[in-house]
């Protein structure tokens, strides 16, 4: 899937508009760069923090500075958040039908998704939010009590599976190498592309485990089996291979952050007219 910047017809692809979506992907980097550190503290058989986005902004709001540096990642969030609205009603894209709504549905979230973390961000900051008691396991259990709530939940995993694969092919077809500038050299452009490649198929497989278990909390009916990515995380820990996958795991969000990162400069940026 291609990302932030190619997705625009030329004619309502203005420059600020490219700069917010370096500005959010960069953001974004630096939230999988967290990320990755925290996964690896849970390869180690520790990290009490969760390792999932929110755990992020924790870490960053213990560091030097991290008033500052929550701010800056808060404002990236917002600047993604604004992208992906713009992207739901003008979308340059071949998809038709259903396809096309479900792209649209897509970006939606998205735009949802980022919005709401970075007014967590912001919260954090200014020391009026924190870590939720429960978290996403507690939301399982309460959809499990619901009418037809087993049924939602696997529905939930499956789509979340499905989106996990279909990152995953996406980043194995090199399709996010669009955000990248045409006149970068091949020595530059390779470790890039392999950079991000490598990142969007682990982060692939990381939302694959969280539709996984959800299903397999919709089988047992045992909400300590779904959740969200932290708790997901933690289950395949206790597997015999669990370390071996949370490292690769680890490196895959660190790949994927950096690739983002690196968007910042190597970034697409329309010529001027």
């Amino acid at each position: 899937m291609a990302d932030v910047d190619d997705r625009l017809p030329d004619g309502v692809r203005p420059r600020w508009l490219e700069g917010l979506g370096r500005f959010g992907n960069a953001s974004r980097g630096i939230l999988f760069l967290v990320m990755a550190g925290l996964v690896l503290g849970v390869a180690r058989g520790g990290g009490g923090q969760d390792a999932g986005a929110t755990g992020a902004l924790q870490e960053v709001a213990e560091a030097p500075l991290g008033t500052v540096a929550l701010l800056v990642v808060a404002l990236g969030f917002a600047a993604y958040a604004v992208i992906r609205a713009v992207h739901v009603v003008v979308v340059d894209d071949e998809a038709e039908g259903l396809a096309l709504v479900g792209r649209r549905l897509v970006f939606a979230t998205h735009a949802v998704a980022y919005g709401l973390l970075a007014v967590y961000a912001v919260m954090i900051a200014l020391g009026i939010g924190g870590a939720s008691s429960g978290g996403s396991g507690q939301t399982t259990s309460r959809v499990l009590s619901w009418p037809a709530g087993t049924w939602l939940v696997g529905a939930v995993g499956v789509g979340v599976l499905a989106t996990g694969v279909a990152l995953a092919v996406a980043g194995g077809r090199r399709e996010f190498a669009g955000v990248l500038r045409d006149d970068l050299t091949d020595r530059v452009r390779r470790p890039l592309v392999v950079l991000g490649a490598v990142g969007h198929v682990l982060r692939g497989v990381a939302f694959a485990l969280v539709g996984w278990f959800l299903l397999v909390t919709a089988v047992t009916h045992d909400p300590d089996q779904g959740g969200g990515l932290d708790q997901a995380l933690r289950e395949v820990a206790e597997e015999p291979f669990g370390t071996a996958v949370l490292i690769g795991i680890a490196v895959g969000f660190a790949a994927y952050g950096l690739f983002f990162v690196a968007v910042l400069w190597a970034g697409r940026t329309r010529e001027p007219e």
